[in-house]
């Protein structure tokens, strides 16, 4: 009867405990599962720029296809896509259209600086290797900084000079200036200079002679251009989506990458062999954007760190209790090369 009993007591106790025992493995998988979540969720930011550098690229490359559009017909075309998603969007959000009253000049100045680069760029495209076009465009970030010192009397360190340097013989290798490197002629320019000149000049103002082409082959231009037009837009809201949920300074180093992007896609698609010069003055602008980004990621670090290295010397100096001189014993001095790569002038 005893052993019946115990037996009776045990059986409720050892299913509780399987049950527990359940209930805890359920727990578990959960909890990864949501760990895995927060990993893909705290590193989406970076999988939104990866995924607009690549759209740019193939942006980029698709322009070289549209052989029958002129740039300001490409670039139309992309604003009109632009404007009807956008449209729909902000109508379905019930937005402001026209966007609060304090913001629309400066709104209506971004747009305009907007389509000029987006023109220029369209047309340097059609000009000129995609690969070439990147490099040149990522030139823009050293450019802000030199135009702040000049008119925003901005500070600039040893970082910042030694970057606009390597940036401006980057620019010299991609476009290669006959007294400095001696023009070698290839299958895409062989054509005479006057030619190539007019021709570049109707490209410029959107008067290209335009050929009596098949509706087939029309389609097929208007394929691409539509694909351009597609993936420019969609890799500007995937780098908008990235601002959102990543560090501006991270998405812009990730952002200056499109040249390997580029290089490979003209590589590929357009069987364009870049010269060593052109790699080169890639990988110094590359180089020379990384390391002003790369800059001003520590900066604020060390800012911080030096603060705290000063306000350690004053409580040095007011002999502080035995708790903050402990502090003030744990601050380590920036050392000499930190505070001449981070001296402001």
């Amino acid at each position: 009867m005893r052993n019946i009993e115990k037996q009776k007591i045990e059986t409720p106790l050892l299913n509780n405990e399987t049950n527990l025992n359940d209930q805890f493995e359920e727990i578990q998988n959960k909890c990864s599962e949501i760990n895995l979540k927060n990993r893909i969720l705290r590193y989406q930011g970076i999988l939104y720029a990866f995924i607009a550098i690549v759209s740019i690229a193939l942006s980029r490359t698709s322009v070289r296809y549209c052989y029958y559009f002129n740039a300001s017909e490409i670039t139309t075309l992309r604003y009109l896509f632009q404007f009807i998603i956008m449209l729909i969007i902000a109508i379905y959000r019930g937005e402001n259209l026209l966007g609060e009253a304090s913001d629309r000049k400066i709104l209506f100045l971004r747009a305009t600086f907007g389509t000029i680069g987006l023109l220029t760029n369209t047309i340097s495209l059609k000009m000129i290797d995609p690969a070439d076009s990147a490099s040149l465009g990522s030139c823009s970030i050293v450019i802000v900084y030199i135009l702040s010192r000049l008119i925003l009397k901005e500070k600039l360190t040893l970082c910042h000079l030694l970057a606009s340097f390597m940036t401006l013989m980057g620019v010299f290798l991609i476009s290669q200036p006959s007294f400095l490197v001696p023009k070698i002629k290839t299958n895409a320019f062989n054509e005479s200079n006057g030619f190539r000149k007019k021709e570049n000049f109707n490209r410029i103002i959107g008067n290209e002679k335009k050929h009596e082409v098949d509706t087939i082959y029309l389609i097929n231009r208007s394929i691409f251009a539509i694909v351009s037009s597609l993936t420019g837009l969609f890799s500007q809201v995937c780098i908008n989506l990235a601002f959102l949920h990543e560090d501006v300074t991270k998405v812009s180093l990730i952002r200056s990458t499109n040249l390997l992007f580029s290089f490979i896609f003209q590589y590929f698609l357009l069987d364009i062999h870049s010269n060593l010069y052109s790699v080169s003055g890639a990988l110094l602008i590359l180089f020379s954007v990384t390391m002003i980004l790369i800059y001003k990621i520590n900066d604020q670090k060390y800012v911080i760190k030096y603060k705290d290295y000063l306000e350690s010397k004053k409580l040095i100096k007011n002999e502080q209790n035995d708790e903050e001189n402990y502090q003030v014993e744990n601050t380590v001095k920036p050392g000499l090369i930190l505070r001449i790569l981070f001296f402001k002038f």
